[in-house]
């Protein structure tokens, strides 16, 4: 669960606008947590300077733990990518136990050493995606 490596980084306020936008009262994205939502808000303010960062775990930004999964569990996930896994079940499960115990660093360990067996893609097989969470 990469989502992991997000207890340590930031994301610009540009990638977030769309969250912190209401129609009617409505929120576009997926439901967050209303006094995370005015902190958010005043970090990233509309208008502002989209460069201007926000920590993605909220919690202890600097520290490598699992606080932003206590984070998204609360409703308070900067990133609506990471919110929406509250609605997949075995992530939703896995979550809640990454939370209670130790066992976090052990899966997240395991996955990082399986990305770097993954085949770098060259030339004509290769892409370099505009977005990285979708393929162009």
């Amino acid at each position: 669960m990469n989502t992991g490596a997000h207890t340590i980084e930031t994301a610009a306020c540009k990638v977030i606008t769309d969250r912190l936008l209401s129609i009617n009262g409505s929120f576009i994205g997926l439901s967050i947590n209303p006094m995370f939502l005015a902190s958010l808000q005043q970090s990233c303010p509309m208008g502002g300077n989209g460069l201007s960062r926000v920590a993605l775990d909220m919690g202890s930004p600097l520290v490598f733990d699992t606080s932003i999964f206590k984070n998204i569990l609360n409703g308070s996930a900067v990133l609506e990518i990471d919110q929406s896994l509250l609605n997949v079940p075995t992530i939703y499960r896995m979550m809640q136990q990454f939370v209670t115990g130790k066992r976090f660093q052990t899966v997240f360990m395991r996955a990082m050493a399986r990305m770097s067996e993954i085949e770098v893609k060259t030339g004509l097989n290769g892409e370099i995606r505009r977005n990285c969470s979708r393929v162009n």
